[in-house]
């Protein structure tokens, strides 16, 4: 893909103009300035028509739903109506606009526009416009015109608000003056935004798997904390093999009842020791590990090798024991221990098919950072981010880019200090075995949903006390009716969402509450415990939407000692926070990237810059 090359200052037009328009300012001088409508052959409303019927009448309709805006584009139609012959005439053509002309919300104007470009047979619905231009102007350019038009909110003196919905009289709307460059100009424009928008696009689908990857992370370390307490699975950086080796750890003292991992990055490392004593040493301590192999995440060019691919049917089968000096790394079993690949594939150092996954390198390319000499850091650290397993290493640094990433670490030292735990069976199914000393109850008898109240918008005094609805925070009042910490969860609207207080607060009637008064257990704790219930998905599936709390009373889930859940949700804070952090530190480069998308498309089709 080809990078996004942001210039510093772009060249202006020779000579300008003032438009003697509030919105456009001053343009090139050679530009026209003309009537929206001037622009334009044709506007044609959508059709809804008829149930389908199964015959030759029946169309694809395309609806607002389906609107793709960031894209000025339209995803798959789903929506198939039956079109009478006397409406057929608004079948839509190729290359035109479709503009929004009713619906709209609370906080977004009605009047979004995006192309048409589809040879398919098919109609919009009646609440949106098409329109088709004339031969001077090139219908792309005028769609990014007025996506800028509709950014600086020109359309909103166009609009008449009936029984909620917004209505745009497109009449009055292309009254308005819009800039006009010589066809070619509008066509070199239209070209130009289409390779930027499509390279931003591409860097915020990136971004937003990168948020998705990060969420799932943080749901798999609240599940995991929350159902098997804080005893975790390792992985180990290369150096502890040099740690037990030089006796900074004894072998004897690791814990026992923990499962231990490295990739096939690490007995790389072990290979290529100069000293002949030295790794013969090592990988007898390899061999005496009985740690099993992860694939690493990502594939990358110059480290991984080929020696376990599968050529056609064939399959390659490895030797049962290593021999030093007869079999090879990438052929051989290591003792009592598990092969399996690493999770990244990277030529000349991991073995494709066993031992490297093609993934896509989403984390591998963060933790490297361009930076060659941490290619196999970050496949180690990749590796143990994706497995939820916590990186043991001396290497400070490296643990905490992986900390980052929302990845669990910790030093030599935390982790020969740890304790070992017996675990038994739960009886459910998807929490599955936890500490002997841990019990299961029903909801119902770890914590109370209370009822929120009703607190009217204009009855609300301004005060210190946060007013919560079931999507968050909508005001402050002068009167609390929790004390002190709180858990909100959506009762309707944003049914089954978890929120924390802390702080006493206002959750309104919209919401069921829990506070120190509804429960004998640590509230931050159980506030992890219920964020990973899927409550939301029980709102969704009741006939009635909304979330019964008799419903959620029937969940099951682990109760360990008041005092471990104190220690948990103290861990989860520290945890879930560096996620959070990055999250939040995503969304804002994301932002910051539709905002350069907004500002570009805003000078470009109005002759600030030229291109």
């Amino acid at each position: 893909m080809q990078k996004l090359k942001i210039k510093k200052e772009y060249k202006k037009y020779p000579e300008y103009k003032n438009s003697g328009v509030d919105w456009l300012g001053e343009v090139p001088k050679e530009w026209e300035i003309n009537k929206g409508k001037n622009f334009i052959t044709k506007i044609a409303s959508g059709v809804w028509g008829e149930d389908p019927k199964g015959d030759e009448n029946d169309f694809p309709c395309l609806r607002v739903a389906d609107f793709k805006y960031d894209k000025f584009s339209f995803k798959k139609v789903g929506t198939v109506r039956n079109i009478p012959k006397n409406q057929q005439n608004r079948i839509l053509k190729n290359n035109s606009i479709l503009i929004e002309k009713s619906g709209g919300g609370e906080k977004q104007l009605v009047g979004r526009a995006i192309f048409f470009n589809s040879s398919e047979k098919m109609v919009c619905a009646n609440f949106i416009d098409s329109i088709d231009v004339n031969s001077e102007i090139d219908p792309k350019y005028f769609t990014y015109l007025l996506s800028n038009a509709y950014n600086v909110r020109l359309n909103l003196k166009s609009i008449k608000q009936n029984t909620g919905i917004q209505n745009l009289s497109t009449k009055n709307y292309f009254g308005e003056m819009f800039p006009k460059p010589l066809k070619q100009d509008q066509q070199k424009i239209a070209k130009f935004l289409d390779e930027k928008v499509d390279l931003i696009d591409e860097i915020v689908k990136k971004k937003k798997k990168l948020i998705e990857l990060l969420k799932e992370k943080r749901t798999a370390v609240i599940n995991q904390a929350v159902t098997k307490g804080l005893k975790k699975k390792f992985m180990f950086d290369t150096n502890i093999f040099d740690a037990l080796l030089d006796g900074k750890i004894d072998f004897d003292s690791l814990p026992k009842n923990h499962k231990y991992y490295i990739t096939h990055i690490q007995k790389d490392e072990i290979e290529r020791i100069k000293d002949e004593n030295r790794k013969e040493a090592l990988i007898e301590l390899f061999y005496d590990f009985n740690g099993e192999i992860k694939p690493t995440e990502a594939s990358v060019y110059g480290v991984s090798k080929y020696g376990q691919c599968k050529y056609g049917k064939g399959v390659k089968i490895s030797t049962e024991a290593a021999v030093r000096g007869v079999s090879r790394w990438d052929e051989c079993k290591w003792g009592r221990g598990v092969k399996i690949p690493t999770e990244s594939f990277v030529l000349n150092t991991s073995r494709l098919d066993d031992e490297a996954k093609l993934g896509d390198a989403t984390y591998f390319e963060v933790l490297r950072n361009g930076n060659l000499k941490h290619t196999e850091d970050a496949l180690i650290g990749e590796t143990a981010i994706v497995n939820n397993l916590a990186l043991v290493s001396n290497d400070i640094k490296f643990r905490r880019k992986v900390e980052k990433l929302g990845g669990d670490t910790m030093s030599f030292d935390e982790f020969v200090n740890l304790k070992d735990d017996e675990m038994k069976d739960s009886g459910v199914e998807w929490i599955g075995k936890i500490p002997a000393e841990w019990n299961v109850r029903k909801l119902k008898w770890v914590a109370r949903f209370s009822y929120g109240e009703s607190l009217a918008e204009e009855n609300r005094i301004d005060g210190i006390f946060n007013v919560y609805g079931s999507n968050g925070i909508v005001g402050t009042h002068a009167v609390n009716i929790t004390n002190g910490k709180t858990i909100i969860i959506g009762r309707k609207g944003s049914a089954g969402k978890v929120l924390f207080s802390e702080k006493s607060c206002f959750p309104i009637d919209t919401t069921f509450f829990i506070d120190n008064k509804k429960t004998d257990n640590n509230l931050k704790w159980l506030f992890y415990v219920l964020s990973i219930l899927g409550l939301d998905r029980k709102g969704k599936d009741s006939a009635v939407p909304g979330l019964n709390r008799e419903d959620a009373y029937l969940n099951i889930v682990p109760l360990p000692s008041r005092g471990e859940q104190k220690i948990t949700s103290d861990y989860l804070d520290k945890r879930t926070s560096v996620a959070d952090f990055g999250i939040a530190k995503v969304e804002k480069s994301i932002n910051l990237l539709n905002e350069f998308k907004s500002s570009l498309i805003s000078n470009v089709v109005t002759g600030k810059v030229r291109i």
